[in-house]
């Protein structure tokens, strides 16, 4: 008798359970919608998606005026689709697909959402392809990136590009550490794609931006009237087929790629490497700009701001290309290399760099030498500068010829360390005050001025 009534209710919970799974397929089965009105999505206000929602429609185009919106739940695109949300404000819950990465289906879809208030992103948007790839255009007045943005190249023999994603805020653009951009090419295939972000009140960016291809692809940060914070890595890098990409940040006010995270990599093989330039009204304040060469020149690192702070430059020439170039600009205060300048060449020449400062200048260590040419570093300052920081720092620009070190400065100048740019090379010192060697070696004899 008990085994029988064991036998019975162990069917009874099966029959029980499978019925509760079939009801919760049955209500969390995506919906299919043509996009005929805003209420194929939600209704009410705010309007709340309560189920996961299948397009139908090649373009699906809706506008929910002052109402707000949220994704609540996913909402998967068709093949080369294209969808269009117009809201006060925009809440991305739940994932939005536009992926296709298959041999029949091959081709991302496209996603705008446009909001007069804030639009934030807390799932992954997705529209990347194995053939094209889709666009992601996000415009409002403030846009909080806490979930990834992917248009990249995707699948199997993949012949798409990268795509593009472009963020434009009438204020605030910010990004948390999850908040990462991935526009990458196919490996050692197709070309990275392009990221561009405006704003007006403020750019700050916890979450990496990925933009490498073959070659690299375009990363552009704007704010005319603001401050730009880039606390993760920024890469344009080609893969080992590609040259590099283009890095420019322009800023109002500052612009502040810290020590840690912060960084950004352009580094290229043939045609080019990568350039990377920083433009700010105030200051610009970096921790590494990397721009080398595999194969060809190291690329070019260019940072002008009212004051010039960078950790370190490195633009090395690596299997036979020659050092790269760096111009630093200070419009009105200092410019301070805290670490390094590199831009060396095992087998090519030394790089070049340029440093122009309306104020004091400090260099803590270069390291430029070259196998066929020496590098040449040319420094002027209208106050004072110093080159090295104890006798331990290296200034280093030999190679076949000689390379070159000059300095001249309205106000004192102290070397410290050690300066070689070996035979027929030339290290000129000219001050407006005076000159300090008394921590200093040269291999060759100081003069004035070099040609």
């Amino acid at each position: 008798m008990r085994r029988g009534t064991s036998a019975r209710t162990g069917w009874t919970l099966a029959g029980a359970f499978a019925g509760c799974v079939a009801l919760t397929a049955a209500a969390s089965a995506a919906v299919q919608v043509d996009c005929d009105t805003p209420d194929d999505f939600c209704t009410g206000n705010p309007c709340i998606t309560s189920k996961s929602i299948e397009v139908t429609a090649a373009s699906c185009v809706l506008d929910f005026g002052a109402r707000a919106l949220v994704l609540g739940k996913n909402v998967e695109l068709p093949d080369n689709g294209a969808l269009s949300l117009t809201a006060a404000s925009i809440e991305v819950q739940r994932k939005i697909d536009g992926k296709h990465s298959g041999s029949s289906d091959p081709n991302g879809s496209d996603v705008t959402l446009i909001a007069t208030g804030t639009i934030t992103i807390r799932k992954r948007i997705d529209t990347s392809g194995r053939s094209s790839t889709g666009a992601i255009l996000l415009d409002a007045g403030t846009i909080d990136l806490q979930g990834q943005l992917r248009a990249r190249a995707k699948g199997g023999g993949a012949t798409a590009t990268g795509g593009a994603v472009t963020l434009q805020a009438s204020a605030a653009v910010s990004s948390a550490k999850k908040g990462k951009i991935d526009v990458r090419g196919k490996k050692s295939n197709t070309s990275g794609g392009q990221v561009t972000i405006s704003a007006t009140t403020g750019i700050s960016l916890g979450g990496r931006i990925d933009a490498r291809g073959a070659p690299g692809g375009t990363i552009n940060l704007a704010c005319p009237a603001c401050d730009v914070t880039v606390d993760a890595e920024v890469r344009v890098q080609g893969w080992r087929v590609g040259g590099g990409g283009t890095v420019s940040v322009t800023a109002g006010g500052d612009i502040d790629i810290p020590a840690g995270a912060g960084k950004v990599i352009a580094t290229g093989n043939a045609p080019n490497a990568g350039t990377i330039v920083l433009t700010a009204t105030n200051a610009v304040d970096a921790n590494l700009l990397k721009a080398n060469g595999v194969g060809v020149p190291g690329g070019t690192v260019a940072v002008t701001g009212a004051v010039v702070a960078v950790r370190n430059i490195v633009v090395n020439g690596q299997e036979g290309g020659a050092g790269g170039i760096i111009d630093l600009e200070s419009t009105t205060g200092d410019v301070s290399i805290l670490e390094r300048l590199v831009a060396r060449s095992p087998q090519g020449a030394g790089g070049t760099a340029t440093v122009d400062s309306a104020g004091d200048v400090s260099i803590r260590n270069a390291r430029m030498q070259g196998k066929t040419a020496g590098g040449e570093l040319r420094v002027s300052g209208v106050g004072n500068i110093e080159l090295g920081n104890s006798t331990n720092s290296d200034f280093q620009l030999g190679g076949t010829g000689g390379g070159i070190i000059e300095a001249a400065g309205g106000g004192d100048i102290v070397a410290k360390g050690r300066f070689e740019v070996e035979t027929g090379g030339c290290i000129g010192l000219d001050a407006g005050g005076t000159i300090t060697t008394t921590q200093a070696t040269f291999d060759v004899p100081v003069t004035t001025s070099c040609p």
